[in-house]
């Protein structure tokens, strides 16, 4: 005498858990570009838009 469960658990973790798991992901990837963009910043490198502070601002408001 079980109940049979239908569809609605597979399609709830498709429809939210798959792009919960995926936006997850890429912030993890653009953190991690984040912190590590600026390792080559230096004094005696010409300034990329990622060693200036308009681009940092844009790198850390990236994730």
């Amino acid at each position: 005498m079980g109940t049979q469960r239908g569809p609605w658990p597979v399609a709830y973790v498709v429809v939210v858990g798959l792009p919960a798991t995926g936006g997850a992901l890429l912030n993890l990837v653009l953190c991690y570009l984040a912190v590590f963009a600026t390792d080559d910043c230096g004094i005696t490198r010409p300034d990329p838009l990622r060693c200036t502070g308009g681009g940092l601002l844009l790198m850390w408001g990236l994730p």
